[in-house]
């Protein structure tokens, strides 16, 4: 006996999808652990993650969140797993538990395929990352970063003035991740690519934007 779905009337399948979104907006609204706490929020934006993505991709999800903060109060949901803190206090309580586990989404951002303290989200592997990674962040080799970082900020203010004099607008969303990807050249890949001091993005951003952009779709 076979079976297709030209068999199915298109009624009956209309009818299946439209109970599959009934459902999932009863669910995530109502009925999951997000839905029952009643955290604040447009309805629409608990059904989906689609507004949450969108924004991440149009570089608005700062602004568009701060809206909503201004709305809603320091809690709000924007997504369908997803919700915001305004609160420093809450931020701190969040970061200060282990007993929750990254999502999946972190586990795209690997290189290679191999997990690194990023997008790994099991906690023994985490731990050992930041052990090889804590030399770093001691005071002594943080004052050896000193002198690079005041290099790239007498960049930045030489940036700053130049396209100010120039009556040029300047686009700050633009400007500091360039300057980090600056810092970063410089104190972890040994490289220098001087997108400050030249205005222009160095062949190694343009390749990772284009990756970070194929992680998040």
């Amino acid at each position: 006996m076979t079976f297709s779905l030209a068999d199915v009337p298109y009624a009956w399948l209309g009818a299946a999808l439209g109970g599959a979104v009934v459902w999932k907006v009863v669910y995530e609204l109502y009925l999951s652990p997000l839905g029952r706490q009643k955290i604040p929020g447009p309805k629409l934006l608990a059904v989906s993650n689609a507004w949450y993505q969108l924004s991440m991709l149009a570089r608005r999800r700062t602004f568009n969140i701060h809206d909503l903060f201004e709305k809603y109060g320091p809690v709000v949901r924007v997504g369908s797993g997803v919700v915001a803190f305004r609160d420093v206090e809450i931020v701190k309580e969040i970061y200060r538990t282990h007993r929750f586990r990254k999502s999946s989404w972190y586990h795209g951002l690997t290189f290679g395929n191999i997990q690194n303290s990023f997008s790994t989200s099991d906690p023994t592997l985490h731990s050992r990352c930041r052990k090889f990674n804590a030399p770093a962040f001691r005071p002594d080799n943080l004052r050896k970063a000193g002198s690079v970082l005041n290099s790239q900020m007498d960049d930045l203010v030489m940036r700053l003035k130049t396209d100010c004099e120039g009556g040029q607008y300047i686009d700050m969303i633009q400007l500091f991740p360039r300057l980090t990807l600056d810092i970063l050249g410089l104190t972890v890949i040994g490289a220098r690519f001087d997108q400050i001091a030249t205005g222009k993005d160095h062949e190694f951003a343009k390749n990772s934007h284009e990756w970070l952009l194929d992680k998040l779709l």
